[in-house]
């Protein structure tokens, strides 16, 4: 008597297909919100600051510099990036109740 220690290869197809059909399932059955054109979008959203919008600052660890001083510089610059990101994280939820889709479920 030979044991089988995989699923047959029909098993395997028909849990191929249920799982993609079951995927599919819910697609097409509700109304897609739309969202707002590009142009309501970029009256709406502010630029960022030129400070905000560029990258965080890397101090790197260059050799020969005592590793106190390589943490002081690092922790400065840590500081600034968490500022920076505050700031960004402000002016996002500031705005994003404005550009939000409407809840097509409550109409």
């Amino acid at each position: 008597m030979h044991l089988r220690t995989s699923l047959p290869c029909e098993r395997i197809i028909a849990l191929s297909a249920l799982m993609m059909l079951s995927a599919c399932a819910g697609s097409g059955n509700s109304p897609v919100a739309q969202l707002p054109s590009q142009d309501t979008t970029a009256r709406i959203v502010p630029e960022l600051s030129s400070e905000d919008a560029r990258a965080c600052y890397d101090p790197g660890v260059p050799d020969g510099v005592s590793a106190l001083e390589i943490i002081a510089d690092t922790r400065v610059a840590l500081g600034d990036c968490k500022r920076r990101h505050a700031r960004v994280v402000t002016q996002y939820n500031q705005i994003k109740g404005v550009i939000a889709a409407p809840d097509i479920s409550e109409e």
